[in-house]
């Protein structure tokens, strides 16, 4: 993989795997990408805590980076590491990256405000809230049956005050009881996104995964 692909500070997630069993994994850790060099490159990480996974000199890793609109993998090791206050983390550069499916992107419990209305139609926007999101589509509650393979106009208020418009199919719609009365689960897929604006969210989701490992909740 050539060091272009690696921008610096651009967000990273890495994955530390078991010696014996490269399926099983021992922890994840979400950094920033910093000095590229001929064959290893920096990530500069959050202060170690209780959660910190046991990563050591040697240990294999999955690395999983953003880039155009697109999530992408591959195995690296750590090169070396340092873990203080300005923990830090020496990776072998990957030869390739492979892209994810949509449908294997990571996902995590959210809870922002949405718009969204039938897709080519002028009519006016419905309100709702995420129960969870990530780089391929969300998942959102509603007060009313929404149909499976509808196109929606759908707006994403994001926490940066920024709104993240796409066109999103419904994939399925699940009915659910509350002491308010019947509300509907509506997962959605990204169908049109802008490759900036699918770059926010996979840095949102990196961020939020920051957050949740601090708090010891993933």
């Amino acid at each position: 993989m050539p060091s272009s692909f690696l921008n610096k500070g651009q967000d990273i997630r890495i994955e530390l795997l078991s010696n014996q069993d490269r399926e099983k994994k021992l922890g994840v850790i979400n950094g920033s990408v910093g000095r590229t060099y001929f064959n290893s490159f920096l990530v500069k990480l959050p202060g170690p805590d209780k959660n910190f996974p046991p990563f050591a000199v040697g240990s294999p890793v999955n690395i999983y980076l953003g880039r155009s609109g697109n999530l992408y993998i591959s195995p690296s090791k750590v090169v070396d590491l340092e873990i203080g206050p300005y923990s830090w983390m020496q990776l072998a550069l990957p030869e390739k990256m492979r892209r994810i499916e949509m449908r294997h992107w990571v996902r995590v419990k959210a809870n922002l405000n949405v718009r969204y209305r039938l897709a080519r139609y002028n009519w006016p926007y419905y309100q709702a809230s995420t129960l969870d999101i990530s780089g391929g589509g969300l998942l959102f509650t509603a007060p009313h049956i929404v149909d499976e393979k509808l196109e929606l106009e759908l707006g994403i208020h994001m926490p940066d005050q920024r709104l993240v418009n796409s066109v999103v199919e419904v994939k399925r719609c699940v009915g659910y009881s509350t002491r308010w009365g019947n509300r509907y689960k509506i997962g959605c897929s990204f169908k049109e996104i802008s490759n900036g604006q699918r770059e926010s969210l996979i840095k949102f989701v990196f961020s939020k995964q920051r957050e949740l490992l601090k708090k010891g909740r993933i």
